[in-house]
């Protein structure tokens, strides 16, 4: 149980990594100043919530018989 647990941490910190360095090389290839799109940004934070709000009205509700 205990070496399951160093997996996944592992493998958070060298998806973290990753990310990290993509962005840093996308960074170096795209210099110029980044443009914020306002709908991307509602998505990200609404999306979230309103997918979990969906499930759990109309996935999880359902009963077992």
């Amino acid at each position: 149980m205990l070496g399951n647990k160093y997996f996944l941490f592992g493998l958070t910190w060298l998806a973290a990594f990753g990310t990290s360095a993509f962005f840093r090389f996308w960074g170096f290839q795209h210099p110029d100043s980044f443009v914020i799109r306002p709908f991307i940004v509602l998505g990200m934070l609404f999306g979230p919530s309103l997918a979990l709000s969906f499930y759990l009205a109309f996935i999880a509700r359902q009963t077992q018989i």
